[in-house]
């Protein structure tokens, strides 16, 4: 593995230097290009939805539904995620919160961390195809993208369902990595500091109408951000002023 690491930051070097136009995910991957003229940060790229999928029903229900997806792993947040349930489970949150988990990973771990559980529901759906992602994806208020700041490739990540998650109309709980820190707070809620702590009092916070409030302002900001044609226009733009 360290041999293909290397290898590996050799060829990526080798083409930064070779390329006109760099794109990253985040600004912060501007640290291995040494001239900023030719980078173009490019967070979000999509087409954005055009209304929130299901969020009138899950207010009358007075039900906010959570998401995590991905690797349910610890470089992902998992023990941010069990012991801030735990915590918030115990002191009651303000709404009735349903939390769905699913993606590859420590399941028995959680499930184990998860136990006994009175005031928060949680459902582990293991690995699903896109079509069962899809119908679960559309009741869904929040996602969670909760990646661990710090570590040896903390400057680095960027997940990008998080800007999925905005172009769908979900309001996030995030994590401060990639771009995260420059989202509105109208639009998500954000782990700061990084803790269990701080996420139990962002669970126990949720009431259905601020989290309806935030999907709304999630929609509109990726309306203005996001769209493929604004970003492609931004992209032909930088191309443009380079070849001048």
């Amino acid at each position: 593995r360290p041999l293909n690491e290397i290898w590996t930051s050799i060829i990526m070097k080798w083409s930064i230097g070779l390329a006109d136009l760099v794109f990253a995910p985040s600004r912060k991957l501007g640290c291995v290009v040494k001239n900023k003229t030719k980078f173009l940060p490019v967070t979000g790229c999509q087409a954005v939805a055009t209304q929130l999928d299901s969020a009138t029903i899950n207010r009358k229900k007075n039900c906010i539904n959570i998401l995590m997806s991905g690797g349910i792993k610890f470089e992902n947040g998992i023990e941010v995620l069990a012991d801030g349930v735990k915590l918030a489970d115990l002191r009651g949150p303000q709404s009735r919160l349903s939390i769905k988990v699913c993606g590859p990973g420590k399941y028995e771990w959680l499930k184990d961390r998860l136990r006994d559980l009175e005031n928060i529901t949680v459902e582990y759906l293991g690995f699903l195809s896109n079509e069962e992602f899809d119908m679960i994806y559309r009741d869904i208020d929040i996602c969670l993208a909760l990646q661990k700041p710090e570590g040896r490739y903390g400057q680095f990540k960027a997940p990008s369902k998080g800007y999925e998650a905005l172009c769908s109309g979900k309001a996030l709980v995030v994590s401060e990595v990639g771009d995260f820190d420059l989202l509105p707070d109208e639009t998500c809620f954000k782990l700061k500091p990084y803790s269990a702590e701080r996420f139990s009092e962002i669970l126990c916070s949720l009431t259905v109408d601020s989290v309806y409030a935030r999907r709304l302002e999630a929609l509109k900001y990726a309306r203005q951000n996001f769209q493929s044609k604004l970003v492609g226009q931004t992209i032909i733009d930088k191309l443009s002023a380079l070849t001048r």
